[in-house]
């Protein structure tokens, strides 16, 4: 989809290297419940994870995750690939 409506932000990634970001308004729906947030464009078709939600906006919104559940559904995807 295209838009006008975005910011450009400086980020520093987990290597230490410095890019600018573009940002745009988005909606995020997580158990049938949309949300307005803003996310930040990068290129992950080569990561494991395509979209990442932020620690800030899940504390935000009260929410809580719990990383075994994470754990075991990536265990489960090595087995089967």
């Amino acid at each position: 989809q295209k838009t006008e409506i975005f910011r450009k932000l400086a980020v520093k990634s987990t290597s230490g290297h410095r890019a600018v970001r573009y940002v745009v308004p988005a909606e995020i729906v997580i158990n049938d419940k949309a949300y307005k947030t803003h996310i930040s464009l990068t290129d992950r078709m080569n990561m494991r994870r395509q979209l990442l939600i932020g620690r800030r906006f899940l504390r935000e919104h009260g929410m809580l995750v719990d990383v075994n559940i994470n754990q075991e559904l990536d265990d489960e995807r090595e087995t089967v690939l």
